[in-house]
Parts: C-alpha cells; sequence; structure tokens
C-alpha cells in the first residue's frame, strides 16, 4: 500500500512539473500592446490602414515621413531595429513622448515619458496588476541648471521582461514607465553601436 502512495505521490509530482514548466508568465503590457507583438500587428492596431499614418499619430522609422530622413536610422532599419512614436496617454495623462522598439519585427521595448502628477497613480496601477515591485532603487539626479535631487526607481520582473516606473526622468516635472524584453534588448544592442545606449 505504502508503494502504491508513493508512486501516485510521484507520479503528481512529476505531472505538476509538466504543468509549470508549461506556464510561461505572462509578458508585460501597455494599452493592449504587449512586448514580442509584430511590427504588423502593431500597424494595424493604431493605424488606420497599413502603410499610412492616421490621426492618432503612429509615426515608425521604416515608413514615411521617417524613412529617408537620416542615414543613421535607414541603417538602423537595414539592422532590423524599428522605433515607432504614437501619442498616447497614461494614468489619465498626456504622454510628453512614447517610442515602442522593435527587434526582427517584435516589440522589445516601450518607454513612456509623462508628467510627474501621474507618478503615484501609476505606481498604485502597477502596484494593483503586477504585485509589489522586485526592487526599488535611489539615485541622485541633477537638473540643467545644476539643482541635485533624489529619484526613485521601482522595477518588476517577470521571466525575461523587465518593467520599470522612474519617478523623475530628465527633469522634476517628468516620470517614466518602461516596459523591456531584457534578451531582445541586447540583441538590438548589439545590431549597431548607436543603438547599444541604454534604452531607460
Amino acid at each position: 500500500m505504502r508503494r502504491v502512495f508513493v508512486t501516485f505521490v510521484l507520479t503528481l509530482f512529476c505531472l505538476s512539473g509538466i504543468s509549470i514548466a508549461q506556464a510561461a508568465p505572462v509578458r508585460f503590457e501597455f494599452k493592449g500592446d504587449r512586448l514580442g507583438m509584430s511590427l504588423f500587428s502593431f500597424k494595424r492596431h493604431h493605424m488606420a490602414s497599413y502603410g499610412a499614418t492616421d490621426p492618432s499619430g503612429t509615426r515608425c522609422t521604416d515608413e514615411p515621413p521617417l524613412a529617408g530622413r537620416d542615414a543613421q536610422v535607414d541603417d538602423a532599419v537595414k539592422h532590423g531595429l524599428v522605433d515607432c512614436l504614437l501619442d498616447t496617454t497614461i494614468v489619465g495623462h498626456e504622454a510628453k513622448d512614447a517610442m515602442y522598439r522593435f527587434v526582427d519585427g517584435k516589440l522589445y521595448t516601450i518607454f513612456v515619458r509623462f508628467p510627474h502628477d501621474g507618478f503615484p497613480k501609476l505606481m498604485a496601477a502597477m502596484r494593483s496588476k503586477y504585485g509589489t515591485e522586485r526592487t526599488v532603487s535611489v539615485e541622485p539626479l541633477q537638473n540643467l541648471f545644476g539643482a541635485r535631487f533624489d529619484g526613485r526607481t521601482a522595477a518588476w520582473k517577470n521571466g525575461s521582461d523587465a518593467a520599470y516606473v522612474r519617478e523623475y526622468d530628465r527633469d522634476r516635472e517628468t516620470s517614466g514607465f518602461a516596459i523591456i524584453d531584457i534578451p531582445a534588448s541586447l540583441t538590438a544592442a548589439s545590431r549597431t553601436p548607436q543603438k547599444a545606449a541604454q534604452d531607460f
């Protein structure tokens, strides 16, 4: 009888291990744009018709009006790197800028800069959706006028993805949000030296 019980427990353990191994973490997303989504799907989601910019203000470096204007940008596109700019909102605020980065046709980074007033609301939304942040770092900052202040960055991790909310980005009036596919960002950084700068 004991042997049957041990066999039963081992079988359950093995089966539970299989189900855990198959359950990949849900990737980070922002307003329906999930890390790993295709550039084609992104354009279909944000443009009235594929290949044409609509009134939402979506602009990508592989299409006019941005394509063909800058040799460095065109070189990045040849290496499978495409950036898209989008007019959007975040926690009820107009984003100061929002960039979506693709490598080999897959979304690997979204970063959004927004008015600092939205920082507490975004932190609450992230905690509600993803739980308590994994780490909080504090770094000394200085603005263009020499004023010094400390800024917090909260980080969440989900498999090979990371999400960050930065209290201050560039100045005390701006906060930042980013989600990043870490392995894909390393691939993108290796393509051209100009792209190797830290995204966030």
